[in-house]
């Protein structure tokens, strides 16, 4: 674990959601570097901050940003991506038992196969 975060480069995937902007605004804090892989650019304002539009279950998009970070020391990996679900307002409560195949999927292929690939 790291003391001080100062000039650390932290490669966060998902940065762009909630989770993600608090865990951002935390290292720019420490004055880390924060190097962001998402679908979606975040609203920062800060020179700390580098986004990189990428979809993380796709290793040829992920392995070009890795070519352009390739100068920098990595010194840490947050594999937070998850898919944005806002729940639908309907008559139907949901419940595991009608939860949507489709979601399930993507789901599994953001968060277990887009980890994958950028831990690789």
């Amino acid at each position: 674990m790291y003391r001080d975060l100062n000039n650390k480069n932290i490669i966060l995937t998902g940065g762009s959601g909630f989770l993600g902007k608090q865990i951002a605004s935390s290292f720019i804090k420490n004055n880390s570097n924060v190097y962001i892989l998402d679908i979606k650019k975040p609203s920062f304002k800060s020179k700390k901050i580098f986004y990189f539009n990428c979809d993380i279950t796709d290793e040829n998009q992920v392995k070009e940003v890795v070519k352009k970070l390739k100068s920098k020391k990595i010194d840490i990996l947050i594999n937070n991506a998850a898919n944005d679900y806002v729940p639908v307002k309907t008559k139907k409560k949901v419940t595991f038992e009608n939860f949507d195949i489709n979601k399930w999927s993507n789901d599994l292929k953001v968060g277990l196969t887009g980890s994958f690939i950028c831990t690789k």
